[in-house]
């Protein structure tokens, strides 16, 4: 009996210990499932969004497969692969082109119709094809401003196109979103500050400080 009385610490803190570890792996996991649940309300509440330009309140997959053939079409041309989800939703919107919905009745491609495991297979297949857009926003500024000094010798936009095999109205919209990405360049200079209060600052401004950004790329 001393014995049995000695072991019964042990066994309580091997239980205890169990037990706090169960706990703790059952509050990770619901905050790992907690995370697609806000996403995945956050998709139902604002709809889809596009990769290319941003826009959002995209509720229904044929106005949803509209947008990117029209914005991005360089993005879904090849709906294999990364796109297979965005193919079962052209299906699906093309099942039901010849059948009239009931007036007042949602079509099966809206989303209010969807299993919300499909939404989010959509939502992530959107956001794939986001960083593949934000990749070609890079090329796109690289052969847009590379190596350039002046605005007279940097490339235009139409070379910018045929190297991405796009139009020029998508070039150019690549382009600027990726000068809209990348922040201007902050002069080093430090600043002398004769006067600052709540009204007003008097500054110092010495030579060759810039009074405006210069250009991100032309150097």
């Amino acid at each position: 009996s001393h014995s049995a009385h000695r072991t019964r610490p042990h066994v309580h803190a091997v239980k205890g210990g169990a037990r706090a570890r169960t706990k703790g792996r059952c509050h990770a996991r619901a905050q790992t499932h907690s995370q697609p649940a806000a996403t995945l309300q956050n998709v139902r509440s604002h709809g889809w969004t596009c990769p290319s330009c941003g826009m959002r309140n995209l509720f229904k997959g044929r106005t949803l497969l509209k947008h990117l053939e029209k914005c991005c079409p360089d993005l879904v041309v090849d709906l294999h692969g990364t796109n297979a989800v965005l193919l079962q939703l052209k299906s699906l919107c093309t099942e039901n082109g010849k059948k009239r919905t009931p007036r007042g009745t949602p079509p099966p491609h809206a989303m209010s119709e969807l299993t919300d495991e499909f939404v989010m297979e959509v939502h992530a297949c959107l956001q794939a094809l986001a960083k593949r857009n934000d990749d070609l926003c890079d090329r796109a500024i690289k052969l847009r401003f590379q190596g350039s000094t002046s605005a007279e010798d940097r490339r235009s936009l139409h070379d910018v196109a045929s190297c991405l095999k796009v139009s020029k109205e998508r070039a150019e919209q690549l382009v600027a979103k990726g000068i809209r990405n990348t922040p201007l360049v902050r002069e080093d200079a430090p600043l002398d500050i004769l006067l600052e209060d709540e009204h007003v600052v008097v500054v110092n401004k010495t030579a060759g400080l810039l009074s405006q950004p210069r250009h991100r790329f032309l150097r």
